[in-house]
């Protein structure tokens, strides 16, 4: 009894660690989307103002 118990516990304890890594990676993927795109419009700006 107490093993399954166990066993539970850990998958769920997993199941959240990787849920948590996955929302890290999408929001540092976030941020360099952002980024990139604030780079490109300033980029433009700066082309446009020439």
């Amino acid at each position: 009894m107490k093993s399954v118990d166990k066993k539970k516990i850990q998958n769920l304890y997993r199941k959240q660690i990787s849920e948590k890594r996955e929302k890290e990676k999408n929001f540092i993927e976030t941020l360099l989307i952002i980024i990139v795109v604030g780079v490109l419009i300033s980029i433009g700006a700066f082309i446009g103002d020439r």
